[in-house]
């Protein structure tokens, strides 16, 4: 049984080596429209320059010339070119042509393949030896063109050969019909000696050309050929070799590229591609299934959500782009029948579905990748690579693409990549859409940290739940129904290990999917052994968090001195949030600081409250990429957000061993005594003092008032009681900060303000004794110091509630406790101020002084004669002296 399994194999494999054979020798040989011949008539071709003008290179190849000529009329493109090879990593890679070429309307006439070797040239064309080769090169991308490649290798290639080939494509894809339009480049990542594009046109074809990042000097010229026809060059003459740089926004042109078209405006370009897309009347097959994707649904955003979700899930892409197949798309029913189609196919079905339900929708061209240069460019079909569609609602554009899978959510919370602008394919439209970004489909990464800590140096509890929106829902729901749950549940606790060694998952792991918000939820659960690490010998536990989301944003680029931008994630923000349950309250210093650049926005946070400490680190982006001149400037804005990342937490053993048992706050017994000692000698000072500042009135209407009667009876109960309430505040908060460790645990700041409360409470209580004392012995010190008791008190609680706002935790709950206690104070404030100031019993009975004042000394008048003699007496001293 097994040497028969066996010779079944051998048998298999066989079979398979002869049809792969097979194919591969039908796949090579020679093509009809692949020809040999002379260069058309209208071409004038160029010398090559001289092999001493080259200068050496460590290049491994240096171009010598290359020239392209087109007869715009004709469909005729002549191409002549020329490199030499300086190493044998050059021979190595090109001593072999690969000339492409459509077959559905191009042949390829080869004219010369030649190696000029030591003055002595060498031919080396011969058509039965060109293959011709269907690779397929965007099959990975579910795109066949059905481009042709014809291959030849040359033998016998060397180290200082020069490599020289011509040919004429022969042929205009018929989507363009008589209209011209080119877009290539004009340097290249190897220095060329000679560049020239010559183009041959009637002067009836309006020609307008763009030269798209210039980086050498590129002239033109323009004549009129004797034989009536136009002829325009653009040459240049030696250039450099352009080297790319990794990181470059696809919008930023590496190569300088010439534009030549025939197309004036964007309107042209709309009635160009209007026939390609317009259809008379909505085919019945693809208004059948729009009519039952939309039966039970009412509004035209249902409608379109539900049209737009079958096109995207169920039309799977793929593209035949044959010919015309490049520009023109498939008919709805067609696309709707084989369930395929590219992202014009896809398109045009939509629109059709759309319309047969009687929303407006049409197709809009766009770039995947140029986004902002998109209107730098001259208008034509080639300034777009991608298709998608605009539906209008209530007067409302909203960008759709059909093209994109996975997608869920509403019209404003489905992901649109940045493609900034596109061109509608509808009458009237006369130039380029904007299109704005919608905030409530940005793309979010946010990570929930949950560690639950019972004791330091144990094992911890970690809860993460993972949030994706945007473009990252879309690309986690492909993940999740392509990768089995092992897998993914396997792919984030490696993720964890990274971070915490040892960790292991406690719970299957779960992910929810919220259609409305697009967003998608993966919780996962572990165990963490090692939270707490320390080295051999030292008595001081410590755990680190550091937001690991977070790492590769500010990590600096690879290349900082650059010539092209660096491209940045647009429209991204991620946020991981860290929230520790230690086993008690920490010493914890609130932190925020914020770190701004004008291409991302940084902010880290550290609160605590109790033993719960909370980690908050954002990063925002605000553009899509960063200058050359201000990488400097942006690499030193990472490193300083990257300075912010991350808290760790120590804990000294034997210190913790010493403060296991209760500890006397000694600062804050210091801070009660002096406050006894400072309130009590003011209050001896006032008492030693006549003030004279209350009224007295001690006539007949008065007297009958004088005593501790009437409504002064409240006052005395409101100041036995206000002592009592005090002592009893102060005790209540006071109590457990006498320990030390609590103490400790809380912040400098916190610290002040809590001693700042004793002190301003034991004047209160200080001060309500005080009163008591001025009250029985009817002192008229007593009213001016009770209204000045009620002011201090207002004082002390606006004071006291602001500092707690700024320096606590739940500021809006302080707030309204705040607002609570004004309003408390306020009423009996403003009826006993009041009473004191109008009350004729005040005024009668506090009429003491401190101490006894001296009855003035009567002085008698004198008499004239009196005075007289006394002003006689005192001359007479004056002259004795």
């Amino acid at each position: 049984m097994d040497s028969g399994m066996q010779c079944t194999r051998r048998g298999t494999w066989f079979s398979l080596l002869i049809l792969f054979t097979m194919a591969l020798a039908q796949g090579v040989v020679a093509h009809p429209k692949v020809l040999e011949g002379a260069p058309p008539s209208w071409v004038q071709p160029l010398p090559l320059p001289p092999q001493e003008s080259l200068e050496p290179s460590g290049q491994n190849v240096q171009g010598m010339l290359l020239d392209r000529q087109v007869h715009a009329e004709s469909g005729e493109g002549y191409y002549h070119a020329a490199y030499r090879i300086n190493t044998a990593a050059g021979v190595q890679s090109f001593s072999h042509l690969e000339l492409p070429f459509s077959p559905e309307y191009q042949t390829m006439t080869l004219h010369a393949v030649r190696l000029h070797r030591a003055g002595k040239v060498i031919h080396k064309l011969q058509l039965s030896k060109v293959e011709v080769l269907q690779q397929e090169k965007d099959l990975e991308r579910f795109q066949y063109n059905g481009q042709l490649t014809a291959l030849i290798l040359l033998d016998d290639v060397r180290v200082g050969d020069i490599v020289e080939y011509s040919f004429t494509r022969t042929g205009r894809n018929p989507v363009f019909g008589e209209r011209f339009d080119e877009l290539g480049t004009v340097a290249w990542g190897t220095s060329l000696e000679r560049y020239r594009f010559r183009l041959l046109s009637t002067p009836a074809r309006a020609l307008v050309h763009r030269i798209h990042a210039e980086k050498e000097a590129l002239s033109h010229s323009t004549r009129l050929l004797p034989e009536g026809v136009r002829e325009d060059c653009w040459s240049a003459g030696p250039q450099k070799a352009l080297s790319y740089e990794e990181g470059a926004p696809g919008w930023h042109l590496f190569l300088p590229m010439l534009q030549v078209t025939d197309f004036r405006s964007w309107s042209d370009v709309v009635a160009w591609a209007l026939p390609l897309y317009t259809e008379q009347k909505v085919d019945p097959a693809v208004a059948a299934k729009a009519a039952s994707l939309c039966a039970k649904l009412n509004t035209p955003q249902e409608k379109t959500l539900a049209l737009l979700d079958f096109v995207q899930q169920e039309i799977r892409y793929m593209g035949i782009e044959l010919g015309p197949g490049s520009h023109a798309p498939q008919a709805p029913a067609v696309v709707l029948e084989r369930r395929y189609g590219d992202c014009k196919d896809k398109t045009r079905l939509l629109c059709s579905m759309l319309a047969s339900q009687g929303i407006p929708a049409a197709p809009a061209l766009t770039h995947s990748t140029l986004g902002a240069v998109t209107p730098d460019f001259l208008p034509s079909p080639y300034a777009f690579d991608h298709v998608i569609t605009r539906v209008t609602i209530n007067g409302l554009f909203h960008w759709v693409d059909p093209t994109l899978s996975n997608q869920k959510g509403t019209l404003h919370t489905r992901y649109l990549p940045n493609y900034q602008h596109a061109l509608a394919i509808q009458a009237g439209t006369t130039g380029l859409n904007r299109i704005t970004p919608r905030e409530e489909a940005m793309t979010r990464l946010c990570i929930d940290e949950q560690f639950e800590i019972p004791q330091v140096g144990g094992v911890a509890a970690l809860t993460v739940t993972t949030s994706y929106r945007g473009a990252l829902a879309d690309s986690m729901r492909s993940y999740l129904q392509q990768t089995p749950a092992e897998t993914v549940a396997k792919n984030s606790l490696n993720f964890t290990l990274k971070r915490f060694p040892e960790a292991t998952r406690t719970a299957p792991q779960t992910w929810t999917d919220d259609p409305s918000e697009n967003e998608v939820r993966v919780t996962s659960h572990y165990s963490v052994p090692k939270l707490w690490q320390s080295e051999k010998g030292s008595p001081v536990l410590k755990a680190e968090f550091y937001p690991s989301s977070l790492r590769d944003f500010v990590t600096p680029p690879e290349q900082q001195v650059r010539n092209s931008p660096l491209s940045v994630p647009y429209r991204y923000e991620v946020v991981q949030k860290t929230r520790l349950h230690l086993p008690s309250a920490w010493p914890i210093t609130p932190e925020r600081q914020l770190v701004e650049d004008p291409a991302f926005e940084g902010e880290a946070t550290v609160t605590a409250k109790g033993d719960t400490v909370d980690l908050v680190y954002r990063y925002t982006t605000k553009d899509d990429h960063v200058t050359p001149e201000r990488m400097a400037e942006y690499t030193a804005k990472l490193a300083e957000f990257n300075n912010c990342l991350g808290y760790h937490f120590t804990h000294n053993t034997e210190i913790a061993a010493r403060n296991a048992h209760f500890r006397l706050n000694y600062p804050l017994v210091g801070v009660l005594i002096g406050s006894l000692a400072l309130w009590g000698l003011a209050s001896w000072w006032l008492n030693r003092q006549n003030w004279g500042l209350w009224p007295v009135r001690a006539d007949a209407s008065f007297s009958a008032l004088h005593g501790l009667g009437g409504w002064l009876v409240l006052v005395a109960i409101g100041l036995f009681l206000r002592p009592v309430i005090q002592v009893v505040e102060i005790v209540k908060s006071l109590i457990p900060l006498l320990d030390a460790r609590t103490w400790e645990a809380n912040t400098t700041a916190v610290q002040c303000l809590v001693s700042m409360e004793v002190l301003m409470q034991v004047g209160i209580l200080v001060m309500g004794v005080h009163l008591i004392m001025l009250f029985f012995q009817k002192r008229r010190l007593f009213p001016w110091l009770f209204v000045v008791q009620f002011a201090f008190l207002g004082v002390y609680l606006v004071g006291d509630g602001i500092a707690s706002v700024m320096l606590l935790e739940e500021a809006d709950k302080n707030l309204r406790g705040l607002g609570v206690s004004l309003g408390q104070y306020a009423v009996p404030a403003a009826i006993w101020i009041s009473y004191m100031f109008v009350s004729k019993r005040a005024m009668a009975t506090f009429t003491r002084e401190s101490r006894p004042v001296p009855p003035p000394v009567p002085q008698l008048p004198l008499q004239p004669a009196a005075a007289d003699e006394v002003k006689r007496d005192t001359d007479t001293c004056a002259m004795g002296l």
